[in-house]
């Protein structure tokens, strides 16, 4: 179950990874709607996924909906982990004497606690703030993320202001500030992370309309107000008199019950991909706008996230419209429609490309090509140098259509980059399927391979397969 929720977000290598990565997830916990995790990469990295939607969010370079969220999803789905809400309960229930206790216990680990106690007795927040902005330093602005709670909405304005129109002075500072630290990657943007933290809160405190207007007129917080649309509903006024068409049809389309006719009058030639992603996050939505505005691609989106094979077929012409976008995986196209056990020729020739091919499974490529009666597109759309599993498939499916495979594997790119261990196999598969004298005909004609890796050769004498060279001339004997 955890797995076909995934692959609406994350590609199948990404899960395939993330699979691998569960055992390096070195704690999780569930925050409301959210998981917190670590999980040991390269580096301990911090990721945080939404269980609603699925995306993660993770400090690594890659930065969102990468192998160690779908690692934190699938280890949730297979632990029991910890649930705040759980244990803020049982805080609740304790003492006073019984809370310093805990308190006590977390000291030694948690040394910032006393740090930020002393921060949290100051009086003149506003004065700290001032002095923060003529005197910027990394320590001020850790002492504000873990206490963002002392300063009042006008503080925080103010604090985002200086930050964004000085953000590449601070972060040359902060850049010079870590270079001591090994731990420094240049991936990082700690200015970009900080101020996430601020927009954040920020939301959280808008209370009026007023306060609305005054970070509207600033412009920065724009994909913040689109992203909380439901919150900010009944302020929709002042949003759309701030916001652009195409920022106002986000934020409707973020919304639960959106005025099909106003995102219809705020929709511009060019912007349909926001009406494609809203289908991907709300199926219901994109169902009703795809019958409203009478859009088959919108059809054929909500059809693909529905995994509905015989809608995917029927509006496939519209196929072309997502490639640019690459919302739509292939494989997961071949894969439901697989299910519907038929795939049309014209559909089949569209889908087996050397664009796609070393995204497919072998099954994909079985499926596809079973329905494909030309050698000669099948050869054009090989990627010769793709794993040998894929291209077994492909060789199996020449075979049933009567052609001699010999010279496929004669291509002098089908051997490029091969690892040893994959040549074995190949040389397992020639030797069973075409025969002994093939097989000698194959790694003379391929010599250079063969001639090159030690490696290769002490593992093909396991297989009675022996290879010298003898005065620069290949030798081979095959028992």
């Amino acid at each position: 179950m955890g797995i076909a929720n995934l692959k609406k977000t994350y590609g199948e290598a990404v899960i395939e990874r993330g699979e691998n990565y569960i055992h390096n997830v070195k704690s999780c916990i569930k925050v409301g709607n959210f998981l917190h995790a670590q999980v040991q990469g390269s580096s301990l990295y911090n990721t945080k996924v939404n269980l609603d939607t699925l995306e993660g969010e993770c400090s690594c370079p890659y930065g969102d909906n990468c192998k160690h969220a779908v690692a934190a999803y699938l280890y949730y789905q297979k632990e029991k982990i910890p649930d705040a809400a759980e244990y803020i309960r049982d805080l609740k229930s304790l003492n006073k004497e019984q809370l310093i206790k805990i308190i006590e216990k977390i000291i030694p680990e948690k040394p910032d606690l006393i740090q930020n106690a002393s921060f949290r007795k100051k009086t003149n927040f506003e004065e700290w703030v001032n002095d923060f902005i003529d005197n910027f330093s990394v320590d001020e602005l850790e002492n504000i993320e873990d206490n963002l709670d002392c300063f009042n909405f006008e503080q925080l304005i103010k604090i985002l202001d200086y930050v964004d129109k000085n953000e590449d002075t601070i972060n040359e500072s902060l850049t010079n500030d870590y270079d001591s630290y090994e731990s420094y990657d240049d991936e990082d943007d700690p200015v970009f992370d900080f101020k996430y933290t601020l927009k954040e809160e920020i939301i959280k405190r808008i209370k009026t309309k007023e306060q609305v207007d005054v970070v509207l007129k600033k412009r920065y917080l724009n994909d913040e107000i689109v992203d909380n649309a439901e919150i900010f509903w009944k302020y929709k006024d002042v949003v759309k008199t701030h916001f652009t068409k195409e920022e106002y049809l986000r934020f409707l389309l973020k919304t639960k019950n959106p005025d099909l006719s106003e995102i219809k009058n705020n929709l511009e030639n060019g912007k349909e991909y926001h009406l494609y992603l809203a289908a991907k996050q709300n199926i219901a939505l994109g169902e009703k706008l795809a019958k409203y505005l009478n859009s088959n691609p919108l059809r054929f989106i909500v059809a693909y996230y529905k995994e509905d094979a015989k809608n995917i077929l029927h509006y496939f012409d519209c196929f072309s419209e997502f490639k640019t976008h690459y919302m739509v995986q292939p494989e997961l196209i071949v894969k439901i429609i697989a299910k519907g056990k038929v795939m049309p020729i014209e559909i089949a020739h569209c889908l087996f490309t050397k664009e796609y091919f070393t995204h497919y499974s072998e099954k994909n490529i079985q499926f596809l090509t079973k329905s494909i009666i030309d050698t000669d597109f099948i050869l054009k759309n090989t990627v010769m140098d793709a794993k040998f599993s894929l291209l077994q498939e492909v060789v199996k499916r020449l075979e049933e259509l009567k052609y001699d495979v010999k010279p496929f594997f004669k291509r002098k790119e089908f051997m490029a980059n091969r690892h040893w261990n994959e040549i074995v196999d190949i040389v397992r598969y020639i030797r069973q399927s075409l025969g002994v004298h093939f097989l000698n005909e194959f790694i003379l004609f391929h010599e250079t391979t063969f001639l090159t890796s030690s490696t290769l050769k002490h593992n093909l004498k396991k297989e009675g397969i022996f290879i010298q060279n003898i005065r620069g001339e290949l030798k081979v004997q095959i028992q």
